[in-house]
């Protein structure tokens, strides 16, 4: 299926009626611990112990009977010579004290859930047998108190009215709540421009911390006047630090400032650096993302009309990832792409979606029970978000008020008024469905994502 050898697929689509899971601490990368000693030569012997050289079989015999075990050989039985006292190993080791001390305190009121351990034999603690869980077990009601955790997250109740509303817009930002069904690893396209037009909006990546925007403006005041977009300053009391968006007045000062900036071909399409100052920094290396306009859509099949129906929106998306590649790696994963494009902002920036149209009704709905899908490429690793792309539609149910609710889940897949989901969703098995709606400019809809879906399609993809 895939066109690139170096391209690897992998899907675990899962049940219809469940199309992911979430996702519990598997994301948290495993760190080696630090300050423990590479090797720990552990409680094997004491220097401070005085007991002679016994053999495994006579420290056991010792230890069960309370007594002191005696040789075999009847010459010394006649002696009886006595033997040194055996000390206990709490004696020898103040850890082990402390954890013979508080193990019944610990322990007395817990179920066991672990096989029968050493440490229990010796120190003579009965085995406890009864109500057990193995390890499986103990994972598998982990996993359940996950997954009813982030369902309620989305429930909804009639006595609220602002629920349908929360849960729908907590849904549009779910990929860090749920692992990835699918993941894509490969090499994306290379990207081959001649004579680009630019937007004359530009990313700014790696910038100081402290920078300002007096700082910002003296150094790119050479290409002309320019406007500073910090996201989250106004409405966060911590926005990110790191990186900003710069807006120039027309598309040729990018142009300008791309031709100043060191350009690194290592990469596909390569990358552009400029060096900024600030108080504390100077002449810092900072990327300069700038945005292809041609990288907004791309047609894999012109003859092919687009069929909203079989369209996915697909969010969270890499901000270096063009329509091009965003059809590519869906193609492999789907088959069947005709279109793919970016949604863009006024400026003709990416915004982070986009759509994917299908030739067929079977990719199209794959690629919605997917739901999460993990891309690795050489520069970033990404996990999309993929959900129906929705229209303005009447309530499935009832046929005569507006349908603003839709429920991706593959049981229900309709469109419903508030009374309708209500009415539907009652019943506490399906209350966790996820409700999905469009976005409008009220709440920050894309630009190019108007309100009759087939107008944002470009309009060379019908002639």
């Amino acid at each position: 299926m895939a066109t690139n050898r170096s391209t690897r697929v992998g899907c675990k689509l899962v049940d219809t009626q469940a199309s992911s899971s979430p996702k519990l601490s598997t994301s948290q990368s495993k760190t080696k611990r630090e300050t423990t000693p590479e090797s720990d030569a552990g409680y094997g012997a004491s220097p401070l112990s005085t007991s002679p050289d016994y053999n495994l079989a006579e420290l056991v015999k010792a230890m069960k009977i309370g007594t002191p075990s005696q040789p075999e050989n009847p010459v010394s039985q006649a002696q009886h010579y006595p033997r040194t006292k055996l000390p206990s190993i709490s004696e020898l080791d103040p850890a082990v004290s402390h954890a013979v001390k508080s193990y019944t305190d610990v322990y007395s009121n817990q179920t066991q859930y672990q096989s029968p351990n050493l440490l229990n034999a010796l120190l003579g603690y009965p085995q406890q047998t009864a109500n057990q869980f193995s390890l499986g077990q103990v994972g598998a009601a982990s996993l359940l108190s996950d997954r009813q955790h982030i369902n309620s997250l989305f429930a909804t109740h009639p006595s609220d009215p602002t629920s349908l509303e929360r849960a729908a817009k907590l849904y549009r930002n779910a990929a860090s709540l749920y692992d990835a069904n699918c993941t894509w690893s490969g090499q994306l396209p290379p990207r081959q421009h001649q004579d680009p037009l630019y937007s004359n909006k530009i990313f700014l990546g790696g910038v100081p911390w402290d920078i300002t925007e007096k700082c910002l403006i003296q150094a790119f005041r050479q290409f002309g006047s320019i406007r500073i977009e910090w996201p989250g300053k106004g409405n966060s009391p911590s926005p990110p630090k790191g990186y900003l968006y710069v807006i120039f007045e027309n598309e040729s000062s990018v142009t300008s400032l791309l031709s100043q900036c060191t350009h690194d071909y290592s990469s596909s399409g390569g990358s552009w650096y400029f060096r900024v100052s600030s108080r504390r920094m100077r002449s810092k290396e900072v990327q300069v993302i700038p945005w292809v306009l041609g990288d907004s859509n791309y047609v894999r099949c012109p003859s092919q009309r687009l069929d909203p129906q079989k369209t996915v929106f697909v969010g969270a998306l890499h901000g270096m990832l063009n329509a091009e590649g965003l059809a590519h790696i869906f193609n492999d994963l789907f088959g069947g792409v005709v279109y793919a494009g970016i949604d863009t902002d006024r400026h003709k920036y990416p915004i982070g979606s986009g759509r994917v149209t299908f030739s067929n009704a079977k990719s199209y709905m794959k690629a919605v029970a997917a739901a999460f899908i993990e891309i690795k490429t050489l520069k970033f690793t990404k996990k999309v978000q993929v959900d129906p792309y929705l229209e303005d539609a009447l309530c499935s149910s009832c046929l005569l008020k507006q349908g603003p609710y839709f429920c991706r889940d593959l049981s229900c897949f309709k469109y419903y008024c508030r009374y309708c989901w209500e009415l539907q969703h009652s019943l506490e098995v399906i209350r966790h469905h996820k409700p999905l709606m469009r976005n409008n400019r009220n709440t920050g809809a894309p630009v190019n994502r108007p309100l009759n879906p087939i107008s944002s399609f470009p309009s060379f993809v019908f002639e």
